[in-house]
C-alpha cells in the first residue's frame, strides 16, 4: 500500500513494519496537506491528491480505509466507526456460536407463544431484526464506552485508542495530526512502538521547525524549508 499526497514527487510507501511520519517545515504546505486529507476523508469531489494506492495500482478512498484523528484528547470512543466495529465483532462471535444462535431462536419462539397465550389472536409478532443498528445493540448489551480521560495522561488516552483500534479493526490506517505538539520524542517513540505491537497501522502528519530525530519505530519523511525531501529510516 502507498499514500499519495499533494506536492510530493512520488507516493509514500506504507510498510506495516514501521510507522509512517510526514514531518513538514513549511506551515503553508502543512495546512495544504491537512486540507487535502480532510477533503478526501469527507469524500469531497475533486479533492486534490490525497488517497491510497494498493498493490494493483488501484486508487482507494481515504474515507473507507482510514480514520482521521485531529485531537487525540478528544477522541470520540462512541463514534460510528468504533460502535460499528464493536457490533461487527459481536456478530462474528455470535455467528461462530451455533448453539447460542439456536438458544436465541428457541427463546424468541417461546416468547411468541407467551404473547399469543396472553393476548390471544393479536398482530404482535416477535422476530429477530435483520438490521444490526449499532446504537441499539450497544444499549441492549448495557455497554458503556467511558474513557475517563480526566484521570489519565495523554499517552494513556492514546494507548486506549490503540487497544480499541487493534481489537476491533476500526480502520485500515489511522492518521494522526500534530502528535508532536502533545508528546515529546520519547513518548512518541513509545506510542509508535505500541502501535506496531498491536498491529495498528499509523500515519502521522506533523510540523516541525527542525529536522526530527530518527526513531527506531518510524520511517520519517522530512520536507525542509526548501521543499527538499529527506527520508529518515528507522534505527534498529
Amino acid at each position: 500500500m502507498r499514500l499519495m499526497l499533494p506536492s510530493f514527487e512520488s507516493s509514500l510507501p506504507l510498510d506495516p513494519s514501521y510507522v509512517t511520519v510526514v514531518s513538514i517545515y513549511d506551515v503553508h504546505l502543512y495546512a495544504k496537506l491537512i486540507k487535502a486529507i480532510s477533503a478526501s476523508m469527507n469524500d469531497i469531489e475533486n479533492a486534490c491528491g490525497a488517497y491510497f494506492i494498493d498493490e494493483k495500482e488501484k486508487q482507494l478512498s481515504m474515507s473507507k480505509n482510514a480514520e482521521l484523528i485531529f485531537d487525540p484528547l478528544l477522541i470520540d470512543f462512541k463514534s460510528r466507526k468504533i460502535t460499528n466495529a464493536l457490533v461487527s465483532k459481536f456478530k462474528i462471535c455470535l455467528n461462530l456460536d451455533v448453539e447460542a444462535q439456536a438458544r436465541l431462536e428457541k427463546s424468541l419462539l417461546e416468547l411468541q407463544d407467551m404473547v399469543d397465550n396472553l393476548l390471544g389472536d393479536s398482530d404482535i409478532q416477535i422476530k429477530a431484526d435483520s438490521e444490526w443498528d449499532s446504537s441499539r445493540i450497544i444499549k441492549a448489551l448495557g455497554i458503556e464506552l467511558n474513557t475517563g480521560e480526566e484521570n489519565r495522561t495523554q499517552l494513556e488516552i492514546l494507548s486506549s485508542y490503540l487497544e480499541t483500534a487493534g481489537s476491533l479493526s476500526i480502520a485500515g490506517y489511522h492518521i494522526f495530526i500534530g502528535l508532536n505538539q502533545l508528546l515529546d520524542d520519547e513518548e512518541l517513540s513509545q506510542f509508535y512502538k505500541e502501535a506496531l505491537q498491536r498491529q495498528v497501522s499509523i500515519i502521522c502528519l506533523e510540523r516541525r521547525d527542525n529536522k526530527p530525530n530518527p526513531s527506531p519505530y518510524a520511517r520519517i519523511i522530512y520536507v525542509d524549508e526548501d521543499y527538499e525531501e529527506e527520508v529518515l529510516l528507522p534505527l534498529r
